[in-house]
């Protein structure tokens, strides 16, 4: 029996056919492939970086267009401060304060105001008119006029004008409308108007938050109640108005924090105030107060040791009015005022302002020391008379 042994294809062999159908494939290939074809691969391949180029690079003018003429201007600037601005601005007005000075009318400052009625009656802060002998109102069209002094209250620092409104055409009067401050809430949008340094700039806008809503400020001898805001309030801003998103007067700029390095401290007074002291300004050129009829000395420790008295706060009551609200509960003098309706009083401003939670015809219980003792009084608050004289 004979065996044999099958040889396989030598390695030598395999290249060499390997590169014979390849050469093969590549004379085909060239004869069969049309050259239009060849022709478009070529001509993709040479424009595919130019298109990749083009994607990559934005088309600037096509950007522009987009963003400068599809826009409508009217829309962008239909935003809340631009739309409370054109509500109050028209009612805001200048308030010029002048005096006579040797022989001529001189300018003492100028301020700002709102225009509640149309009629001509219009709210600006006490200061502003302050000791004036004249008072000129100037309106946005920039006509002017001379006002009266409707009244005045130097304690909330307001101040009611009138100006005949034949003066200006018609309608040129603006009022602008009150909203509820007590319904305000910190963070809430706000914007101040008025003629900061004078009528130059006047009608200027400022815009902020109401940084809080009850603010304790103390205004020459009181403290009173504000609304504080960091909307810029520069002078000639006073009296004019503290405007919510709704194009509602809130508050009338009074007074700002002017200590070195101090911004964004502005304070108004809050527009239920500001009605409830209007109203009595119009109707009796003054604000009607509880009267107590008193003459006081405030006591503090230093009062309390020189005459040796039992307590080192309160009111001390040097005279009491006749027949007053005080002789008739039965106080007397050198008696020691300690509480008023139940609110301990430490000074004449915190007497002053519990005594202007209540009404003319109140009834109160006020506590006393006297020779050492605490005796409690019933005391009915009337009208001071002085005032109707």
């Amino acid at each position: 029996m004979s065996f044999y042994k099958r040889q396989g294809p030598s390695f030598v062999s395999i290249i060499i056919v390997a590169l014979l159908s390849a050469i093969i494939g590549g004379v085909l290939t060239a004869i069969i492939l049309p050259p239009a074809v060849a022709g478009r691969l070529e001509t993709e391949m040479k424009e595919s970086p130019q298109k990749e180029a083009e994607q990559s690079e934005p088309n600037s003018d096509e950007e522009d267009h987009l963003f400068w003429e599809d826009i409508d201007p009217e829309e962008y600037q239909d935003t809340p401060v631009v739309r409370a601005a054109q509500e109050v601005m028209p009612a805001v007005v200048g308030v010029t304060n002048r005096a006579q000075a040797w022989d001529q009318t001189m300018d003492r400052g100028t301020g700002s105001g709102v225009v509640i009625e149309p009629e001509g009656l219009i709210v600006t802060n006490y200061h502003v008119i302050e000791a004036a002998e004249e008072v000129v109102v100037t309106i946005e069209e920039g006509k002017s006029a001379e006002a009266e002094i409707v009244g005045e209250d130097p304690e909330t620092d307001l101040a009611v004008l009138e100006v005949d409104p034949q003066n200006f055409d018609k309608e040129e009067l603006h009022s602008a409308e009150f909203g509820d401050s007590d319904e305000l809430v910190a963070g809430e949008m706000t914007i101040a108007i008025g003629n900061p340094l004078g009528l130059a700039f006047q009608q200027s806008v400022t815009a902020g938050v109401i940084s809080a809503t009850d603010r304790k400020v103390r205004v020459g001898e009181d403290y009173i109640s504000l609304i504080q805001t960091d909307a810029a309030i520069n002078p000639g801003n006073s009296g004019g108005p503290l405007v919510n998103a709704l194009g509602e007067v809130i508050g009338i700029n009074s007074v700002k924090i002017r200590d070195a390095g101090v911004e964004g401290m502005g304070f108004a007074i809050p527009s239920n105030r500001v009605s409830e002291i209007v109203e009595d300004l119009i109707e009796y050129g003054f604000v009607e107060r509880p009267w107590i009829g008193i003459y006081i000395q405030e006591i503090d420790p230093y009062i309390a040791e020189i005459y040796n008295l039992p307590v080192n706060y309160g009111i001390f009551i040097q005279e009491i009015e006749p027949n007053s609200p005080a002789a008739e509960a039965g106080m007397q003098r050198g008696d020691i005022l300690i509480e008023f309706a139940g609110e301990q009083i430490d000074s004449q401003a915190k007497l002053r302002n519990v005594r202007n939670d209540y009404d003319v015809g109140d009834n109160v219980e006020v506590t006393v020391l006297r020779e050492g003792e605490e005796i409690t009084l019933d005391m009915t608050l009337e009208g001071d008379p002085r005032l109707d004289q």
